[in-house]
């Protein structure tokens, strides 16, 4: 199994005040991006589903098939 190291980075989002009078405001989340054509190469085409397993400090990515 190929091993891939990537580094967290973060992405800012909006949070919307509680009242229609209080001031919007941003925050950074953690984020991860994944791309290449590798993702491909492993059958994550464009438009694939998936489920991300977390726990215990890993996170495993499975594709979910749809097929019935």
């Amino acid at each position: 199994m190929k091993q891939r190291n990537l580094t967290v980075s973060y992405r800012s989002e909006t949070r919307i005040g509680s009242s229609p009078y209080a001031p919007s405001r941003y925050i950074t989340v953690p984020a991860l991006s994944l791309k290449g054509k590798w993702l491909e190469e492993l059958g994550f085409e464009i438009g694939t589903k998936v489920c991300v397993e977390c726990g215990n400090g890993v996170l495993k990515i499975r594709k979910i098939d749809c097929k019935k």
